[in-house]
């Protein structure tokens, strides 16, 4: 699935970003999951 594929990306950057962007990422990713789960 996709939210797999970016949750690897966030895994494989998390060294190269700041955590605060990570959370972020975090919560979109949430946030879509919640829409999707919703729908």
């Amino acid at each position: 699935m996709v939210l797999e594929r970016v949750c690897e990306l966030v895994l494989a950057t998390a060294e190269s970003y700041p955590s605060r962007h990570i959370h972020t990422l975090v919560r979109h990713i949430h946030t879509l999951r919640g829409k999707k789960v919703n729908a």
